[in-house]
């Protein structure tokens, strides 16, 4: 992938009003990237055109047209770095990044809990103790759950 055609990974984006300032909240849904962002909605422009498909010449076209006035390459690019660095970006430094991560897990004999003290207690004995209706079940003969009996 080359960042003269930037692709941004999949994200979460929502619009906020702060100080009286369109801003966009985007956050990484895989929590790759562990920072979510606030951006000014010009700045959120740009990044809706990083789709891989769009060159930065096109980028700038496309912001002249809705904002009128000229948009530096620099700009598009101090943009794209910053991206990169938080691994925003469908890029090879995200590639790296995330082959690394995968890496470690298949290694680790260990795996963390995900939703520990959301859906879950992370204490041993309150876990234990905790109702575990999808294990507890009564099965019908084919494994499957049976239907609640009142």
């Amino acid at each position: 992938m080359s960042l003269d055609y930037p692709r941004l990974r999949y994200i979460e984006a929502v619009p906020i009003e702060e100080e009286g300032q369109a801003r966009i909240y985007i956050r990484d849904p895989l929590s790759y990237a562990q920072v979510p962002l606030l951006l000014p909605y010009p700045t959120y422009f740009i990044v809706s055109h990083f789709d891989g498909q769009h060159s930065l010449v096109d980028i700038q076209e496309a912001f002249a047209k809705q904002f009128g006035r000229i948009l530096p390459r620099e700009q598009i690019h101090h943009i794209v770095r910053q991206l990169d660095e938080y691994y925003y970006l469908d890029s090879p430094r995200f590639a790296t990044f995330q082959g690394e991560i995968h890496a470690s897990f298949r290694r680790s004999p260990i795996r963390e809990m995900a939703h520990a003290d959301t859906c879950y207690s992370s204490q041993p004995d309150k876990f234990r103790s905790q109702p575990r209706p999808c294990s507890t079940a009564r099965r019908d003969p084919g494994g499957q759950p049976s239907a609640l009996h009142h």
